[in-house]
């Protein structure tokens, strides 16, 4: 009997009851014995509980800020602007660098060079103009944007995609072979400009 308990083929088999035992208590503490509270969101960083009511549904009627980003072909165009009632106040710099300053009231557009107006036609030239018509846009929102966002949309074969999201802002990128528009409306109704 003596001999029986120190074989190596007994040795082999107590060490392996002793890590299966070991496994098995690890496991079961693991498991069972430590209790700890689990993390929640408020506690990690609080997010606002998105109310549908509270979104963002219309531009018209508020006053916001707006930056467009166009790209036809090689061209390239920024605005950027202000909505402030019924007056719209931007200014579009093309791939030369050159600047114009612009106002919209009555859905006539003037360029203003030392606070002088001129009625022009060209502002949009070469574009989709109602794509940067944010009445136009807005139409589409009220007509197809409800709750969800992203939300996609074909027009005239363009491409769209609406972005709304908490901070007052929507964010549509128009997109058709080498043509695209990236419109963003920021600080919707809110006082700063």
């Amino acid at each position: 009997m003596n001999n029986f308990w120190g074989t190596e083929r007994v040795n082999s088999l107590i060490k392996l009851i002793a890590w299966l035992a070991f496994i098995l208590i690890v496991y079961l503490v693991m498991t069972f014995g430590i209790k700890s509270k689990p993390v929640t969101p408020q506690e990690d960083a609080p997010e606002e509980e998105v109310n549908k009511e509270e979104t963002i549904t219309s531009l018209l009627d508020k006053d916001f800020t707006y930056t467009y980003h166009v790209t036809i072909g090689e061209e390239k165009y920024t605005f950027e602007g202000k909505i402030l009632g019924n007056l719209e106040e931007g200014y579009k710099q093309d791939n030369d660098g050159t600047i114009v300053k612009y106002q919209i009231e009555n859905n006539e557009v003037y360029q203003v060079i030392n606070e002088e107006k001129t009625l022009i036609s060209n502002l949009y030239e070469n574009m989709q103009a109602e794509f940067l018509d944010y009445k136009f846009i807005d139409n589409i929102i009220q007509e197809h944007v409800k709750t969800t966002s992203p939300y996609e949309y074909s027009y005239l074969d363009y491409y769209f995609l609406v972005n709304k999201d908490r901070e007052n802002s929507i964010t549509v990128t128009i997109t058709k072979d080498n043509a695209s528009y990236e419109l963003v409306y920021s600080n919707i109704g809110s006082e700063e400009k």
